[in-house]
């Protein structure tokens, strides 16, 4: 990275612009956020003034935030770029089939659904093998839809056979065109209407005080006023009150009117239940009495706080009205949960990530999808793709009679060619 060069540079009242609107959206950015921020702008052509990317801060950890279009912007600025990604929603009841060693799909679509299940993403290059990139919908709608998690309606919700291509789409360029530690909106499902954005005004103003500041004396081609003392009173308290808006620190921005509301519904709904005063219950979670003085970043923690205040209260209230029958049968639904949530946890750990082991170490995972194919040489060869993690695919040589839902051991090997990785397995057992 350190031989690469800027592919635009920003003016010094561009970065202030910049730095303005990193303070609206992050309070706590420091200097060094905001120069590691600008830095990694101008190395990719990213330009935060008209949206292309933004900073996030949680806790001590900034991280530099853009779209699939921003992403799409900077991989047009690099070699070998020749056009965005070719994608499309994937439907229930759809023929999906790797072709071409991976590298392109052939797509039949059912028309008798509607239902989506997921995407799939295709990024040519100039010089290297095309990339095919597959996600599943599951994955990412119940992360990120607002009513799934039972938060306000959002894009995901509203729009979701186009966030599942976005984010197809942005897998696809980030293993082409890779940026670095950058995430995008639509991963993340954030509105990119929230955005900060400079509007002509700002820029207009922010060149005016740049120019006054820099050059003290350019106000002397104009003809000279006797000003009397109530103008000189005024500029005075003026010059006062600039000073003191300089002096202040911003603050942090606080939830809308919509946020209070949803905090307030849930603070009256344990009112009813528990008899308690709202200022009270407040007080026992550490949220403030005033709610519209909660901050943006304390929203979730607020909501949650208050959802299990209210589960409490209706578990209490609930349980001095059961008879000694109904206080049995609920342990026994209790024990009946803890084993299902057992159970669940248990397959969650065995459908985790797979994580590559060094080369020449042994690997086994379940196939989930398998492509047989004739190499270059005339010889058999598949292409087997892990069941829990489509991102991956390994190569496999000779017809073994592997099948989808295989287990297959081998050893693993990574051998990079022409500037991309391929995943081999050696010594193969098929069961």
């Amino acid at each position: 990275m350190g031989n690469m060069k800027n592919l635009i540079e920003f003016s010094d009242e561009e970065r202030a612009i910049i730095a303005k609107l990193v303070k609206q959206s992050n309070y706590k950015a420091t200097e060094g956020d905001i120069k590691y921020f600008i830095y990694y702008c101008q190395l990719y052509g990213l330009n935060p003034i008209t949206g292309d990317a933004i900073l996030q801060k949680f806790g001590q950890n900034p991280k530099i935030v853009t779209t699939r279009d921003g992403w799409i912007k900077a991989a047009s600025q690099q070699p070998g770029y020749v056009g965005p990604p070719i994608s499309h929603p994937i439907y229930e009841g759809d023929e999906v089939e790797l072709i071409n060693g991976g590298t392109d799909i052939r797509h039949v679509r059912n028309t008798s659904s509607n239902k989506i299940v997921g995407a799939y993403a295709i990024m040519h290059h100039e010089r290297y093998h095309s990339i095919t990139q597959t996600v599943d919908m599951r994955d990412y709608f119940n992360a990120n839809s607002g009513l799934k998690n039972k938060e306000r309606k959002n894009v995901w919700d509203s729009y979701p056979s186009a966030m599942i291509v976005k984010i197809a789409e942005v897998f696809a360029l980030r293993r082409m065109f890779p940026l670095g530690q950058v995430s995008t909106q639509e991963e993340m499902a954030i509105e990119g209407d929230d955005t900060p954005k400079a509007n002509p005004s700002e820029m207009v103003q922010g060149n005016k005080e740049t120019t006054s500041k820099n050059n003290p004396k350019s106000t002397a081609s104009k003809p000279k006023e006797t000003p009397n003392k109530e103008v000189t009173s005024k500029k005075q308290e003026t010059t006062q009150q600039d000073k003191k808006e300089e002096n202040t620190e911003e603050t942090p921005n606080t939830i809308g009117e919509q946020d209070v509301i949803i905090l307030d519904e849930i603070l009256q709904e344990i009112v009813d239940v528990t008899g308690k005063d709202k200022e009270i219950l407040l007080n026992s979670v550490s949220i403030p009495t005033d709610l519209e003085s909660i901050e943006d970043a304390n929203f979730k923690t607020a909501k949650l706080s208050l959802e299990g205040l209210l589960k409490k209260a209706k578990e209490k209230f609930a349980k001095k009205e059961e008879t000694p029958k109904q206080q049995e049968e609920e342990k026994q639904e209790e024990s009946s949960q803890e084993k299902e949530t057992s159970q669940q946890e248990k397959q969650s750990e065995d459908q985790s990530e797979i994580v590559l082991p060094e080369q020449h170490q042994p690997l086994e995972f379940t196939v989930g999808a398998v492509e047989h194919l004739i190499s270059k040489q005339g010889k058999p060869f598949c292409q087997v793709v892990p069941q829990n993690d489509f991102s991956k695919v390994f190569n496999i040589g000779g017809d073994k009679g592997i099948t989808e839902g295989s287990v297959v051991k081998g050893n693993f090997r990574k051998d990079d060619r022409e500037g991309q990785t391929f995943l081999f397995l050696t010594n193969v057992e098929v069961s």
